[in-house]
Parts: structure tokens; C-alpha cells; sequence
């Protein structure tokens, strides 16, 4: 059974970020270790999608290929699908600078990795950044500025935002559905 483009509200994306958090604390607290968080970059209502599911195995696949290349230790695993979008965890035995710098590479390098939002969250909770770890911010869907700025002043109108989003897929070299 696919997922229906449904669209969500506000609150229940706020709601869901709030309880993601929230498992993270828990998986951080129980291993004591750096967690992955894996999620995508979906602006808009629409957070849940065949077209989007799709993406997001791309990302679980392309972690768990990194993963058994470096041999780190995979000591949690979960994997979810709610209507607020994909989620997944991981708990690695590895550096956290190393983990961090080969997912950036990732998400930097492979033909969807625009669309993943692959954090690393220490055991104490402070997630690392990609300026931390030695790389720049994150681009615009849309015209390749600081994402941070064109967010913050909502610079792009969704459709521009949703469209860069469809191009991005369409031209991947993969099949999504």
C-alpha cells in the first residue's frame, strides 16, 4: 500500500520534530552515543509521498552502504513511516567527526543527497554541524545562496520551493515511483 499525498499541518510537523527529540534523547541515553537522525528535506504540507518514500530508502541504503564500508557498529536501528514524513535512527560505533563527515560527503555527493537531512546528534545532545565539521551550510533549493538566509527571510514561494524539490528527483539517476 503506497502513501497518499496527504498534507499535514503545522502543528502536527511541530508535534512530530517535539517526539523526535524526544526518541533521540532516549536511544542517546541509553547507548550513551553520537545518534544519526535521518530525514528529508520536504518543504511544504506534503511531508509523506511515494516520490518521497522513495528518496528516503535512497538515504537509509546509502548510510547502511557507508556504514558496512567503514565497519562501524550498528548497535540501534528504527525506522519509521508517518504521515509528518520518514524517519529514521542509528546508533554507530564511530568517531563522531568521522560519522559526520562522511554523511555531509553524502548528502553533498549523491544524486538525492540535496533531499536528506542526515544529523548527527552527540550523546550530549548538541547536534554537530556541517560548519563544525569543516563544510558549508547547506545551499537553497532555488538559487544555491545560504539556505538559512532564503529561509529566513521566506525568499522562494513554495511552489519555486516544491518544484526544485520535483527537479532534483526527476533528475536523479534512480527510479522512483
Amino acid at each position: 500500500m503506497g502513501a497518499a499525498d496527504n498534507r499535514v499541518s503545522l502543528e502536527q510537523i511541530l508535534d512530530a520534530r517535539e517526539q523526535r527529540a524526544i526518541r533521540q534523547a532516549q536511544v542517546r541515553a541509553r547507548f550513551g552515543k553520537a545518534v544519526v537522525s535521518i530525514t528529508l528535506v520536504a518543504p511544504g504540507p506534503v511531508k509523506d509521498s511515494s516520490r518521497l518514500r522513495t528518496v528516503f530508502q535512497g538515504a537509509i541504503a546509502a548510510v547502511e552502504a557507508a556504514q558496512k564500508q567503514y565497519g562501524w557498529p550498528c548497535r540501534y536501528r528504527a525506522v519509521t513511516f508517518l504521515e509528518t514524513g520518514p524517519e529514521a535512527l542509528y546508533v554507530f560505533d564511530a568517531d563522531i567527526r568521522a560519522l559526520k563527515s562522511h554523511l555531509v560527503f553524502l548528502e553533498n555527493t549523491m544524486p538525492l543527497g540535496r533531499l536528506w537531512d542526515l544529523d548527527v546528534i552527540g550523546a550530549d545532545g548538541q547536534s554537530l554541524s556541517r560548519k563544525e565539521s569543516g563544510f558549508d551550510g547547506r545551499k537553497c533549493l532555488v538559487c544555491n545562496a545560504p539556505a538559512f538566509e532564503c529561509g529566513r527571510s521566506r525568499k522562494h514561494s513554495l511552489v519555486s520551493l516544491t518544484n526544485a524539490v520535483k527537479r532534483i528527483i526527476d533528475n536523479a539517476d534512480v527510479v522512483i515511483l
